[in-house]
């Protein structure tokens, strides 16, 4: 099966909290950013997945800045940037390509500098390689709570994509690299 490249993440990882500062650093790369809806939050919701809120601490600490892209509703992804003490780039209107140059801009690095982690292949993934950043899957903790239905179709539709990105994962012969 033919898989547009623009659908291939570089790494895959479970979920976010997976991801070390030395991973981050081995991509070569001087910031990250990161979506809300089921990578650092349950969708629509205000509430952390796992120990997500930590971990954007914690890579802080480390002296990698961090930078919220989401297509959430600009209120709340203000507030939830806001209880990060992290900058935000809401209603970004991914996948296009101006959210993650926006994104490099605000941090002062270039786009193939900044590692965009999401767990959507046609929003995240799409928009982070049309741009030219690193791009990093992260896979949804479980079903969608609010939005079930708006998610079901995308979902279905990622199937052959995620099938592929883990053949190229287990045929890289690295751990967590797709390409």
């Amino acid at each position: 099966m033919k898989t547009d490249i623009d659908l291939i993440p570089m790494y895959h990882y479970d979920r976010i909290e997976s991801i070390t500062i030395d991973d981050i650093k081995s991509w070569g790369v001087k910031a990250v950013a990161v979506d809300i809806d089921n990578t650092l939050c349950y969708d629509a919701t205000k509430r952390f997945i796992g120990n997500s809120k930590k971990w954007v601490e914690n890579i802080r600490k480390s002296g990698i800045p961090v930078i919220i892209v989401s297509n959430a509703r600009k209120s709340r992804a203000l507030k939830i940037a806001g209880t990060l003490g992290i900058p935000c780039v809401p209603i970004g209107g991914k996948p296009k390509s101006e959210p993650f140059f926006t994104a490099a801009d605000m941090l002062n690095v270039g786009i193939s500098e900044i590692a965009f982690i999401g767990d959507q292949i046609f929003s995240d993934v799409k928009g982070a390689n049309k741009a030219g950043a690193v791009s990093v899957y992260v896979e949804p903790p479980a079903k969608e709570i609010v939005f079930y239905f708006f998610y079901r179709y995308r979902r279905y539709k990622e199937r052959p994509v995620i099938k592929r990105m883990l053949e190229l994962e287990r045929s890289s012969g690295e751990e967590h690299k797709v390409r």
